[in-house]
């Protein structure tokens, strides 16, 4: 079944891109912010298995200021948005280590004209209720979008373990129940990986990695990026055609993978 909210009514999901586009009616893009925190997972308990904290960093990073971070990014992106999202990926943005510094920066940014709203992301097993409150109630002043990526990676308890995450899935199950309940102004999507090892073939709780792009290579086709991907985590060829071929398919990327990024 066609999905209604579709632009173009052709896919049978609803994409965050057309999403935006019937809320906006123009480009909007995602701004990554470095609050050079690091993540608070990584120092306690040795981070998860997948995670090289540098792969979420773009190349337009290079400067400390909040007010610099927007400049390159919008420069960046040589015009191709009209508006952007404040986009706090980059290890633990929320814990209880940074989220007093996010904060603050989330306040400047989420004032800016070309400003839509803010993204962060968020482990269910760090976030605290006054961090909750402070940006329900940023969002609602601002009336702007302020987004939670909840990083599950996995509903199999198994796995979560395997990956080193540091929760499980009743901690997420948790958390998005009461963000629903006493957090009326927070948007919550999810983060989940596919094809981790240990995980059960037939759970049906599956979904898509989110919010990589910064990990791909601008002036490079997509294929190349997930090439240079299976052989830094040394994935078996078989394993890798295998995946290849069954996500391009359910997620209809083929005609994707060997495009050049238009810039």
């Amino acid at each position: 079944m066609k999905n209604s909210n579709n632009l173009n009514n052709e896919k049978p999901y609803y994409s965050f891109s057309d999403y935006v586009k019937n809320k906006f009616k123009i480009k909007v893009g995602k701004i990554s912010i470095n609050t050079d925190f690091g993540c608070a997972h990584k120092l306690n308990d040795g981070g998860c298995r997948f995670c090289n904290l540098e792969s979420y960093k773009p190349p337009y990073i290079k400067e400390d200021e909040i007010e610099n971070q927007w400049l390159n990014g919008i420069k960046n992106y040589k015009n191709r948005y009209k508006k952007y999202y404040g986009y706090f990926q980059l290890g633990t943005p929320l814990s209880k280590l940074a989220s007093k510094e996010s904060l603050f920066f989330a306040e400047r940014l989420i004032k800016f004209d070309d400003c839509v709203g803010l993204m962060f992301g968020a482990r269910s097993d760090m976030l605290e209720e006054e961090t909750l409150k402070k940006l329900n109630y940023l969002a609602k002043e601002n009336d702007k979008e302020i987004w939670l990526e909840m990083g599950v990676q996995s509903s199999n308890d198994e796995t979560l373990n395997f990956i080193n995450r540091g929760h499980n899935y009743k901690s997420f199950v948790e958390t998005v129940n009461n963000i629903k309940e006493n957090y009326k102004n927070l948007i919550i999507c999810a983060h989940i990986i596919f094809g981790l090892p240990k995980r059960i073939e037939n759970n049906k709780n599956i979904g898509a990695v989110f919010g990589q792009k910064t990990q791909l290579w601008w002036d490079l086709p997509v294929i190349e990026s997930f090439r240079l991907i299976k052989k830094m985590y040394k994935i078996p060829e078989n394993e890798y055609r295998n995946n290849l071929k069954k996500f391009a398919e359910i997620l209809d990327l083929n005609d994707l993978l060997e495009k050049i990024k238009d810039l």
